[in-house]
C-alpha cells in the first residue's frame, strides 16, 4: 500500500469513528414539579466523544400551549416552567415572528390570576397534573388567558338554527348527536357508558363555522338584541369578536369545513336552573387554541460549544394547512448558518411551528360527543325524538390538525463544527389553562399607555338577576384612569354606578367620579348593554395630584345582568330569518329612556371616609 492510500485509509478511519460517536441516544430526564410530582420527559443526550473534552447536550422537542408560548415569548415563567425549560435564551426566527405579530393583532391581555392555574405535562412515560403560578402582573396571549366554562364561552346567533329547530325541523345545515353524563368515571375514555342518567340525556346540533357566519356576526347579534331592546334606545354597532378575526385572517378568507364548529342544545345546565342562549337555546362556536412546537438545546459539558447551524426540512407554504406527518427520510437539508454560543449549563430554544390542533374531545367539547357506541344505541333506539328534516344526519364532528406560517423540522444539528444527527424525536407536551368559574356578565377592561387595554376578567358576575344586584371592587396597581366594560354573551347587563378610589402613596385616598353623569351616583340610572355593546368611562385626578402619586386603584362597580333567555316575555318582533314564535321580546326593569339608559337620579352621596372628588 502506498502512502497515499495509507494516509486516505486513516483519515476514511477517523471519520467513521468520529461519525459513530457524534450521536444522539434517549436519555429521559426525571423533573421534580413539587413534592407529589415528577415527570419523566423524553429527552436526548447527544455528544461527539466519550472523552472529558469532547462536547455533550442535551436535545428535547416540547408542543406548548398558548399560554406557555406566549410567556417564553415575554421572557416569563412560572414555578413548573422554571424547572422543566429554566432560564434559555429563545431564537428570534420567523415562526417566533409570525406568532408575536399574530398576538400583536388579535390577543388579549389578561391580569394574571392570583391562584395556581391547572397544569398538565404529557411525555411518552406519561402525564402528571399540577398547577402553576404565572411570576408576572399580566400576560398577552394568542387566544386568551382567561377562559370561563365551556357553555359561558364564544356564544353565536344561530338564528336560523334556532327557528328551524323551534319548529322541530332539523335544517340541513344542521347534524345532531346524542350527548349524555356518564356516572362512572373509568368509562370516560371509553366508546361505551356503562350507566348514564337519561334526565340529562341531551340532544346536541352541530355544523361548521363558514366565512358567512363570521361576516355576518355583527348583523345576527343586532337582530338578537332588537328582540329585547326598547324601540326608544339607540342602537350601536357591534364587532366581530377577535378570535373570529384570527381564524379569517389565518384561513385567508376561505375556512376550511372543520376548523370551527358550531354546536347547540336546548336548555343547557346553568347555575340558578336558568337556561342559556336564546328562546331556551343557545349555540357556541369551538375554536381552536394555538400551540407552538419548540426545540431546546443545553449545553451539559464544561466546554464552549458553538451551534453553527440545522439540518431538517423547511415548509415552504405559509399559509394555513393541514399538519402532516413527515414522509421524508432523507437526513435532512442545511437550515441555514447559526451562531450561537452556549456556556456551560447555558440553553437555547428554537421555535419549529405554530399549530391549531384539533379540538379537544374533553376541554374544548367539554365531552359533549364522547362515547359514541352509547350515542349510536340511542339513536337506532330514540332516532331524532320526533325532530323532522335532516334525520338521516347523526355523527360526530372530525377534523383534521393544522399549522400556519414559517416551519422547520429539526433533524439534526451543527455543534463545534460536527454534525450530529437526530433520529425520530418524540415530543413533550406543556397545556397551562386558566379556567374562570364566574357565571355570566360583562368583561371588565382597563388602559394602560405601555400594554394597552387588559383584560380583568368578569365583573358583576354574582349579580344573576334585578333581586341579586350588589356592588363589587376591583383593584389593580398604579393609576388607571380608563375602563370599558364589553357583554360578550346573550344577555343585558344593568350598571348603576362606577367610582374609583384610589390610594395615595403618602397613605390619602381619594374617590373619584367618572366622566359619564349616569354612572356618578347609586340612583337606578343604569348604562344598559346589550350583547356585543361596550361603554367606556374615565376619571381624572384633581389638581396637585400626579398619576405617578398613586398606588393603587379601586374600581367599584354596581349592577347586575339578565340572561336574554331569564328576561320576561311581554312582546314580539318579526326579523329577516325569524317568525313571532322565536324569541321574546322583553322590557327590562326599569323606565324607558333614551341612549340606553334608564331610571332617575336622586342626589349624589359621598363614601365615607374618602375624600370625594368630582370629574369636571
Amino acid at each position: 500500500m502506498n502512502i497515499a492510500k495509507l494516509i486516505a485509509a486513516i483519515i476514511i478511519s477517523l471519520s467513521s469513528a468520529s461519525l459513530a460517536l457524534a450521536d444522539c441516544l434517549q436519555d429521559a430526564r426525571k423533573v421534580a414539579l413539587d413534592r407529589n410530582n415528577v415527570v419523566q420527559l423524553s429527552s436526548y443526550l447527544c455528544r461527539t466523544g466519550e472523552g472529558p473534552d469532547d462536547i455533550r447536550f442535551k436535545v428535547e422537542f416540547y408542543r406548548v400551549s398558548d399560554i406557555v408560548a406566549s410567556l417564553l415569548l415575554a421572557k416569563s415563567t412560572t414555578t413548573s416552567l422554571s424547572r422543566i425549560i429554566g432560564t434559555a435564551n429563545i431564537i428570534d426566527n420567523d415562526v417566533l415572528r409570525t406568532y408575536r405579530e399574530l398576538i400583536r393583532q388579535f390577543g388579549t391581555t389578561d391580569d394574571a390570576p392570583g391562584k395556581p392555574l391547572p397544569s398538565s405535562i404529557r411525555a411518552p412515560a406519561g402525564q402528571v397534573e399540577t398547577s402553576d403560578r404565572i411570576a408576572r402582573r399580566n400576560l398577552r396571549t394568542l387566544t386568551g388567558l382567561i377562559s370561563g366554562p365551556w357553555w359561558d364561552e364564544s356564544s353565536y346567533p344561530a338564528g336560523a338554527e334556532i327557528k328551524a329547530l323551534k319548529s322541530g325541523i332539523i335544517p340541513d345545515n344542521l347534524k345532531y348527536y346524542h350527548s349524555i353524563f356518564c356516572e362512572n368515571e373509568t368509562d370516560v375514555k371509553k366508546a361505551a357508558c356503562g350507566k348514564y342518567q337519561p334526565a340529562l340525556r341531551r340532544m346536541t346540533f352541530w355544523r361548521s363555522i363558514r366565512n358567512g357566519d363570521i361576516d355576518k356576526y355583527p348583523a345576527h347579534v343586532a337582530a338578537h338584541n332588537m328582540l329585547i331592546r326598547n324601540r326608544n334606545e339607540r342602537a350601536t354597532d357591534v364587532t366581530i369578536p377577535a378570535d373570529l378575526r384570527l381564524a379569517m385572517n389565518l384561513a385567508g378568507g376561505h375556512l376550511p369545513d372543520d376548523f370551527i364548529f358550531l354546536v347547540g342544545q336546548k336548555n343547557a345546565a346553568m347555575c340558578n336552573g336558568l337556561p342559556a342562549g336564546l328562546a331556551d337555546w343557545q349555540f357556541r362556536y369551538v375554536m381552536r387554541r394555538g400551540t407552538m412546537d419548540i426545540v431546546t438545546i443545553q449545553n451539559i459539558s464544561r466546554r464552549l460549544i458553538e451551534i453553527g447551524g440545522l439540518f431538517g426540512e423547511r415548509g415552504t407554504d405559509t399559509r394555513l394547512r393541514v399538519a402532516s406527518a413527515p414522509t421524508s427520510q432523507n437526513r435532512g437539508e442545511s437550515l441555514g448558518p447559526m451562531s450561537e454560543t452556549l456556556g456551560s449549563g447555558q440553553k437555547l430554544i428554537i421555535p419549529a411551528q405554530i399549530n391549531f390542533p384539533a379540538p379537544d374531545p374533553s376541554d374544548d367539547f367539554n365531552d359533549i360527543f364522547a362515547f359514541p357506541q352509547t350515542a349510536s344505541e340511542l339513536n337506532r333506539r330514540l332516532g331524532t325524538g320526533g325532530f323532522r328534516g335532516n334525520v338521516s344526519a347523526f355523527g360526530s364532528p372530525t377534523a383534521n390538525d393544522y399549522i400556519f406560517g414559517p416551519n422547520i423540522r429539526i433533524k439534526g444539528i451543527l455543534a463545534n463544527g460536527v454534525r450530529i444527527d437526530l433520529d425520530r424525536p418524540s415530543a413533550n407536551v406543556i397545556k397551562m389553562t386558566a379556567a374562570s368559574g364566574d357565571a355570566s356578565c360583562p368583561y371588565l377592561l382597563s388602559w394602560s399607555d405601555d400594554e394597552g387595554w387588559i383584560n380583568h376578567g368578569k365583573a358583576l358576575h354574582e349579580g344573576n338577576g334585578k333581586s341579586r344586584e350588589y356592588t363589587e371592587t376591583i383593584s389593580m396597581e398604579r393609576f388607571r384612569s380608563r375602563f370599558r366594560l364589553e357583554e360578550r354573551e346573550p344577555e343585558l347587563a344593568f350598571v348603576d354606578k362606577a367610582e374609583l378610589q384610589i390610594e395615595l402613596k403618602n397613605g390619602d385616598r381619594i374617590a373619584l367620579e367618572p366622566d359619564e353623569p349616569v354612572l356618578a351616583a347609586r340612583d337606578g340610572g343604569y348604562i344598559r348593554l346589550y350583547w356585543g355593546q361596550v361603554a367606556e368611562f374615565a376619571f381624572h385626578l384633581p389638581a396637585g395630584v400626579n398619576k405617578e402619586d398613586v398606588a393603587t386603584s379601586h374600581l367599584v362597580l354596581t349592577g347586575y345582568y339578565e340572561r336574554y333567555s331569564s328576561l320576561h316575555a311581554s312582546a314580539q318582533r318579526n326579523l329577516p330569518w325569524t317568525d313571532a314564535g322565536i324569541a321574546p321580546r322583553c322590557m327590562p326593569i326599569g323606565t324607558k329612556r333614551p341612549l340606553s339608559f334608564v331610571g332617575t337620579r336622586p342626589a349624589p352621596s359621598v363614601s365615607p371616609g374618602l375624600t370625594k372628588f368630582r370629574a369636571q
